[in-house]
């Protein structure tokens, strides 16, 4: 809080965004584990959503459907997935979107 304060001091005319929490860098996040966290679940719900709408699809393309999940909806979150430690619990509810929905 001290570094905060300091730097909120320093930079508090300027443009410069304090932020002690986390970040997000170059596609994955850094920061404290309660940010990295809620960067993680933020972007499985919406992956879940994703995984639904290609369900859809699926019922009148299913190779359209199959070749987006497979080349570009699963890239994403194994990217975040190799970059974020420790983040495998996390992923349940894709996982099960993935074999109740798809």
């Amino acid at each position: 809080a001290v570094v905060s304060t300091q730097s909120t001091g320093i930079f508090g005319d300027t443009d410069v965004i304090i932020k002690s929490d986390g970040h997000r860098y170059l596609g994955a996040p850094i920061g404290s584990l309660e940010y990295q966290r809620d960067y993680v679940c933020n972007d499985v719900q919406r992956w879940v959503e994703d995984v639904q709408a290609i369900a859809n699809i699926a019922n009148t393309e299913p190779q359209a459907a199959y070749s987006a999940f497979c080349m570009g909806l699963s890239k994403r979150w194994l990217f975040l997935m190799r970059t974020t430690p420790n983040i495998s619990e996390l992923f349940a509810p894709l996982e099960s979107a993935i074999t109740n929905i798809f």
